[in-house]
């Protein structure tokens, strides 16, 4: 087997990874910006375009989900096919005010979200390779939540690249 997947794998694995590591989030009313080229990082909106009032815990759910069943099932068809190491994941919450709507031309148009709150919620998924655990949410979405769950673990106030003031943050215990 080469180092790296032949042209026909890569293109296999980014269509199981879109297939596999997608749908969630629309079913639970978010809508999903694009698909980067690194395999984990993409942002999602939840309450945008239509506002739902427990985006919060929406989004928590879908992070879950993502953590706790696609990824391993990916992981897993990954090994089967010989196809290398496993993927891991980090997510990375945050709730406030953001632009969202579809930006470029007639013939490639994209939904997106820009904002303060959606860059510190990708400053928020960085954190999780080193403060430990698969996802972290700031103290606005876990004031957010409707349904607070029993396990979030309070991590306290951290340094955020682009913040002035640090933002507490939480820790879902027993994810990933």
């Amino acid at each position: 087997m080469p180092l790296w997947p032949l042209p026909v794998e890569v293109a296999r694995l980014r269509a199981l990874r879109g297939r596999s590591l997608e749908g969630h989030d629309e079913r639970a009313a978010g809508a999903v910006g694009r698909v980067r080229a690194r395999v984990v990082q993409r942002p999602a909106a939840f309450g945008a375009p239509i506002e739902v009032e427990d985006h919060a815990d929406r989004a928590l759910a879908t992070a879950r989900e993502m953590v706790d069943v696609r990824l391993p099932r990916f992981n897993e068809w990954l090994r089967a096919n010989g196809l290398g190491e496993e993927v891991r994941m980090g997510v990375g919450l945050n709730s406030g005010p953001f632009m969202s709507g579809n930006v470029g031309s007639l013939r490639r148009l994209e939904y997106t979200v820009h904002g303060d709150t959606v860059n510190t919620a990708s400053r928020i998924e960085g954190l999780t390779k080193t403060l430990g655990g698969p996802i972290l949410l700031s103290e606005w979405t876990r004031a957010a939540l409707l349904r607070p769950p029993a396990d979030l673990r309070p991590v306290g106030k951290v340094e955020v690249r682009g913040r002035q003031s640090a933002v507490v943050l939480w820790a879902v215990d027993g994810a990933g």
